[in-house]
């Protein structure tokens, strides 16, 4: 590695007990441009399909393909799972189509969800709405209080495990228990590289032990619930905490406030947001679904929801934009109508509804790029994005760039126009899933590439002609257009470095125009939404 301390002119001095101020500099690889070798050098305490632990239980185990979520990715190679024991290496497994398997997930205890399904159950679908002020924080209290266990990272076979404990005995298990790690570890037997053989005579023996306690909890959640609901259980919503107050000189604040400032007017911010990003798309590999995909059926024609049933559904994941689309509403992408994108789930229940997703509008105008690349000279410009729009899309077609990020964590930053969805769904019908061709859409996101980072320079060009906009009023106050104008030129020389007096005059008059652009863009979707709201409501 080169030698660059001799390039830094300054160099503070800490024998100096006088000094006001002293500085550090920080250096961040980027995973995207390292080798493997580099990642190995620089991520020694990771793992991923760069690792030469990786490598080597692939070779042991002649694997032709690799499954290795971001779980394993993100935690270190001595790893070992708190149930079954097993380190890493012990923990990788062949699957049946030659894939090796390398995967952790997030136990859980499934009870901390039966307390908002037992709120719906005793108070309706709108219950959390009617709550009295600062119950959400009462809510989180009575989630932790009757889990039994608190959130874990375990081996794949340990949280299987889990799930095949509760297939056997799902006639007595109801579906919001978990067995803890200590439970699972009671009744599993693992032996290196292979799945877990379970215990069944000891599960029953295990849940015997744990029904009285699951009633209790349950008791328990229906009362708390109901004294929450009565106002009997209440908290006060107050003031910053001192935790809060002092965190504004503890080190890590300090050091990401100063970072942000630093780094203002060019992109390092979001490449520090997107260092995890892509540190994963280096480190995560999927090849089930390309190496060895599994067999599919051929599409039976899916049947719809009866008109009973239809009258009846109501998104839960959006129930307010599903309640304010008119019937003759269709999605623009697939134009599957609003009964049409109703389907069965996996669970066999009634799932679909519409989702909202914000697109970014190519800046066209030669002169507007022209001042952007110049009021923001530290971001790249490969795309320069005029503003959002927004629009409505069924939830299939919106589960496409969900689906592809799980899918293609080589791929950092996924974004996919409308256009783009269109053209990779292969077949679609009413009531059923569209079929995605992967590789289309996955050719799309790389293409575009250039369009999630003109997002950030997007919302610091906002921020800008925000600020001279304030800047220019708060002048008129006190002198005149001209004195005004020449208080927010120099403020334009300032922050985008131009020397040029007359170059940043017109900019200046140039960023007041783009901030009452933006203005008029408020008032007329605040104005879109009060028609849209009124005429819900008349109706």
């Amino acid at each position: 590695m080169t030698d660059t301390s001799e390039d830094f002119d300054f160099a503070p001095d800490f024998e100096d007990k006088e000094s006001r101020l002293w500085s550090v500099n920080l250096s961040f690889w980027r995973p995207s441009e390292l080798t493997d070798e580099e990642m190995e050098a620089f991520f020694g305490d990771r793992d991923g399909k760069w690792s030469r632990q990786t490598k080597a239980a692939m070779a042991r185990h002649g694997a032709k393909g690799l499954d290795l979520n971001q779980s394993w990715a993100l935690t270190v190679q001595y790893w070992s799972c708190p149930v079954c024991h097993r380190f890493k290496p012990d923990i990788f497994r062949l699957s049946n189509r030659g894939i090796l398997l390398a995967n952790l997930e997030e136990h859980h205890d499934h009870f901390r969800d039966y307390v908002g399904h037992r709120g719906r159950e005793l108070f309706g679908a709108g219950w959390v709405l009617e709550l009295p002020p600062g119950s959400s924080t009462i809510v989180d209290a009575i989630e932790n209080l009757a889990s039994t266990f608190s959130r874990e990272l375990v081996c794949s076979e340990c949280n299987a495990a889990d799930g095949k404990a509760k297939l056997a005995l799902n006639d007595r298990i109801p579906s919001y228990f978990s067995f803890a790690p200590t439970e699972i570890r009671g009744f599993i037997e693992s032996a290196p590289n292979t799945d877990h053989r379970v215990d069944f005579d000891k599960v029953e023996a295990t849940w015997r032990k744990c029904e009285p306690a699951l009633k209790a909890r349950v008791e328990l959640v229906d009362q708390t619930l109901h004294m929450m609901r009565s106002g009997l259980l209440r908290r006060e919503r107050g003031g910053p905490s001192i935790q809060q107050t002092w965190k504004h000189f503890q080190p890590q604040f300090q050091l990401y406030t100063e970072f942000l400032r630093a780094s203002d007017r060019d992109e390092r911010g979001a490449e520090l947001r997107r260092s995890i990003s892509e540190f994963l798309a280096r480190s995560v590999q999927k090849d089930s679904n390309v190496l060895a995909p599994k067999p599919q059926a051929k599409r039976a024609r899916a049947v719809g929801p009866t008109d009973e049933e239809y009258a009846s559904y109501c998104d839960p994941v959006s129930s307010k934009r599903w309640q304010l689309a008119k019937e003759d509403w269709h999605c623009p992408i697939c134009e599957r109508t609003k009964r049409q994108i109703v389907r069965k789930s996996g669970s066999g229940r009634w799932a679909g509804g519409i989702r909202n997703l914000s697109e970014a509008i190519e800046e066209t105008c030669e002169a507007n790029r022209s001042a952007r690349r110049n009021t923001l000279p530290g971001f790249t410009h490969a795309f320069i994005m005029r503003g959002p729009t927004a629009f409505e899309l069924c939830s299939d077609c919106a589960d496409v760039i969900p689906q592809l990020k799980a899918r293609r964590r080589d791929i950092a930053d996924i974004t996919l126009t409308r256009t783009d969805i269109q053209a990779s769904i292969l077949s679609l019908q009413a009531h059923a899933s569209h079929v995605v061709d992967w590789d289309e859409a996955a050719n799309r996101a790389i293409a575009n590439r250039s369009i999630g980072p003109s997002w950030e320079a997007y919302w610091k060009h906002r921020a800008l002609a925000s600020s001279i906009q304030v800047l220019h009023k708060r002048f008129l106050r006190v002198a005149n257009e001209t004195d005004a104008l020449r208080e927010i030129t120099e403020e334009v020389m300032f922050v985008a470095d131009i020397d040029d007096v007359e170059e940043a005059g017109a900019l200046a008059e140039w960023l007041l125009n783009e901030a009452a652009r933006f203005d008029a863009e408020e008032d007329r979707k605040r104005d879109e939404y009060l028609t849209a709201k009124a005429a819900s409501t008349s109706n």
